[in-house]
């Protein structure tokens, strides 16, 4: 584990190296599938640059360019930790379902760090969206799990939902990317929070999807969440009462969100977002100037 860890740290914040971090005795690497330039009407259709009046990031620097698009690029990345000898990869990426010409690679990535495919032992998946289930098979026309050793484990309510028409089936490429893991005898449903190791466990965080969540990490005196799609941009620290147009029931995510955001800033968690712009992890403190709109938080980039 030592050589892992010295050879993670050279390039660090290159997309192109796994970026290595620990959580008390948890050792994680964040690791990029991809990342897009989005713009603020394709997440948050509702809005206008006039509501961006004022609200600047840890940096004092808007969060929009003067085209409207967000100046942090969209990331699609995966979780990959290390708990009492148990590899855990949370989330999988776009893989195969890959909307750009820059490659995917967080398969190839986690054997970068030395480790085999067959050696990933569970794979949590905080929902079936596409871009966090797309490398659960190695391609679309074979249908072959990419870790075919690993227990892949979903809310029971997710898996539920998912299935239960044509239409969510298709939308969700439920057939190509879930079924083939259901019929390896893969997959299991859990209902509720459920520890993977004494260390990292699951936790529903309903609101995004219906079996949308969260993974905690908790060791030696530290913790963090990754948060799955309960974020997708580190605005929603300052307004966490801004839904992405992919949350599945505004009701739910908006409270959630916000409860999260509460959470992390008064306990000094480590917050990892799968959508923030690499690595995506970073801390919750106190805003100094809010604008009376703000929570009262913000974003604070673990690269500060």
């Amino acid at each position: 584990m030592f050589l892992i860890f010295i050879l993670s740290l050279v390039g660090a914040l290159d997309p192109n190296v796994p970026y290595y971090f620990g959580i008390g005795d948890v050792q994680g690497w964040r690791i990029q599938d991809n990342s897009k330039t989005i713009t603020l009407q394709s997440l948050f259709p509702y809005l206008t640059s006039s509501n961006f009046t004022g609200l600047v990031n840890y940096a004092g620097t808007s969060y929009l360019d003067s085209n409207g698009n967000f100046r942090d690029p969209l990331s699609f990345s995966g979780t990959l930790l290390y708990s009492e000898g148990k590899w855990i990869l949370v989330d999988d990426g776009l893989g195969a379902l890959i909307h750009s010409a820059q490659p995917t690679r967080i398969p190839q990535l986690i054997q970068t760090i030395g480790i085999d495919l067959t050696s990933i032992n569970y794979v949590l998946l905080t929902h079936f969206h596409t871009d966090h289930t797309g490398w659960d098979v190695n391609g679309l026309q074979t249908n072959a799990i990419e870790f075919p050793n690993a227990q892949y484990i979903a809310q029971i309510d997710e898996i539920n939902y998912w299935s239960s028409t044509p239409a969510l089936q298709n939308s969700s490429n439920y057939q190509n990317l879930i079924q083939p893991v259901i019929n390896a005898g893969l997959l299991l449903g859990v209902q509720g929070i459920h520890s993977i190791t004494s260390e990292v466990m699951v936790m529903p965080c309903k609101g995004h999807t219906p079996g949308h969540q969260c993974v905690i990490i908790d060791s030696n005196g530290q913790s963090a969440i990754i948060v799955g799609d309960a974020m997708h941009q580190p605005v929603q620290v300052q307004r966490p009462d801004w839904n992405s147009v992919y949350d599945w029931n505004m009701n739910y995510s908006q409270p959630l969100r916000q409860q999260l955001v509460t959470m992390i800033g008064a306990t000094d968690m480590t917050l990892i977002a799968s959508h923030f712009t690499y690595p995506g992890m970073g801390n919750v403190a106190k805003e100094l100037n809010p604008l009376p709109s703000s929570s009262g938080w913000i974003y604070l980039p673990i690269t500060v």
